[in-house]
């Protein structure tokens, strides 16, 4: 399983992608801020999904990615204000 975060660093949206061979059932992804603090819970539709971070604090996050049997699957991503 991987996890994959682009643009890199983001300005309006950043897309995370999911690579795995089992079903996303039961599936949960949290993104953090640099502090540790959860800043969202986005429910998964499918293997990508598309975040608006437009007034998100510049910053590092990171996504984690939650399946049961399987080890968590991060991925750290930039928010930056300058384009």
């Amino acid at each position: 399983m991987a996890l994959t975060a682009y643009p890199n660093p983001a300005h309006d949206a950043v897309t995370l992608a999911l690579t795995t061979s089992g079903a996303l059932t039961d599936a949960a992804l949290e993104i953090r801020d640099a502090l540790g603090r959860l800043v969202a819970q986005p429910a998964l539709t499918g293997a990508t999904i598309s975040l608006r971070v437009r007034g998100w604090a510049p910053g590092l996050y990171t996504a984690v990615l939650r399946l049961p049997s399987h080890a968590p699957a991060t991925v750290r991503f930039v928010i930056s204000n300058e384009q």
